[in-house]
């Protein structure tokens, strides 16, 4: 009972004097009521009983340095852009995970099915564990380029904003985010070309398959067969697609919450939550071209006998997917099931952020 309340001392201070009124009022009662009892306990217990009520009250005003360290600890940790930011990755990227899957295996499908379609294809030959191919890549890519890309676009905006004070224009926060997106990217690149060819592996004949056992296996691989170069295949592409996202998501979703502020809604969690949306919506749009044009340079093959290439860049990517059937609105296939990963995602991840900058 004693350790019990040096424990609540240490962690819950504010709840001990409750647990001691209470303690000692139940020994009270009970003594009152069997007063036999009482005397039938040696004396070897009471001392005890009276030891630990001694350490319990002791505990109370016993001094603990290291609860205001911990809080210290805490407050610095939740603080930090790029903690916040990359557990907040890392949580929204996990929700959305078969949707993630679902969208990629979508712009890859040449046959031209849709979002149900594919998601119906891949529960009936992989089943439920199917929808979570390549987690370990997601999350691995999100610990690297997620955090880099949210983290250093919140540094910079906290930074600004206690140098200057105030809002930020938008040209700032813009160019904020475009550096932010081009550094996460740098950084991330390998990861997310492993989490593409995992999550699309299985939409290969069985004989080209790759079967990677993991994201170590799958960046080695890479990087055995194909060269380290192969690992920021698409890295031009994705630095414009990882502006535009951030662009759309982080610049847009700071402007439209500090205008949605001014109005009778005010600052609240339905503020929040609608500033993001609208965010969701715009990056939405602005980022399918490029991702389109990411996940086919990342997937491409390489003709064993003439050791050609699908594509030959950024530029020769662009042109060939508009001269398919589907024509210019063949970059916005998938729409859809992309526009429902980032309604999701952009509302979670500014939440959890929030959430863990607000537990400081």
């Amino acid at each position: 009972q004693g350790l019990h309340f040096r424990t609540v001392a240490r962690f819950r201070p504010e709840v001990l004097s409750q647990r001691l009124r209470f303690a000692t009022q139940r020994a009270m009662y009970g003594a009152a009521r069997h007063p036999e009892v009482v005397g039938r306990v040696p004396k070897s217990q009471v001392a005890a009983a009276v030891a630990f009520g001694s350490v319990a009250v002791a505990a109370a005003d016993w001094p603990s340095p290291s609860l205001s360290a911990a809080g210290s600890l805490r407050k610095t940790v939740c603080q930090n852009s790029f903690v916040s930011s990359g557990l907040a990755a890392c949580f929204s990227s996990l929700a959305v995970q078969p949707i993630d899957l679902i969208h990629a295996r979508v712009q890859v499908d040449r046959n031209g099915g849709g979002a149900i379609r594919v998601a119906s294809r891949l529960f009936a030959a992989e089943g439920t564990r199917g929808f979570y191919s390549g987690v370990t890549a997601a999350l691995t890519r999100q610990a690297s380029y997620g955090t880099t890309r949210l983290g250093l676009y919140r540094y910079a905006c906290d930074r600004g904003q206690e140098k200057y004070g105030g809002h930020l224009p938008f040209v700032v926060k813009a160019l904020f985010s475009i550096v932010a997106g081009a550094g996460g990217v740098m950084v991330g690149n390998p990861f997310d070309v492993a989490l593409v060819r995992m999550q699309t592996d299985t939409l290969r004949p069985v004989a080209e398959r790759r079967n990677y056992s993991g994201v170590v296996d799958a960046v080695s691989s890479v990087t055995r067969k194909e060269g380290v170069v192969a690992l920021w295949r698409g890295c031009t592409v994705n630095i414009a697609r990882a502006s535009a996202m951030n662009l759309g998501m982080m610049a847009a979703y700071d402007q439209i919450k500090e205008t949605l502020e001014e109005t009778r809604l005010g600052k609240c969690k339905r503020t929040t939550i609608l500033a993001s949306f609208m965010a969701a919506v715009s990056c939405s749009f602005t980022t399918m071209p490029f991702d389109c044009v990411k996940t086919r340079l990342q997937t491409m093959t390489v003709d064993p006998v003439t050791k050609q290439a699908q594509y030959d860049g950024v530029l020769d990517a662009f042109c060939k997917i508009a001269k398919e059937p589907a024509g210019i609105p063949g970059f916005w296939r998938g729409y859809g099931a992309f526009a429902t990963r980032c309604g999701p995602h952009a509302v979670i991840t500014i939440l959890a952020m929030e959430a863990i900058r607000g537990m400081a």
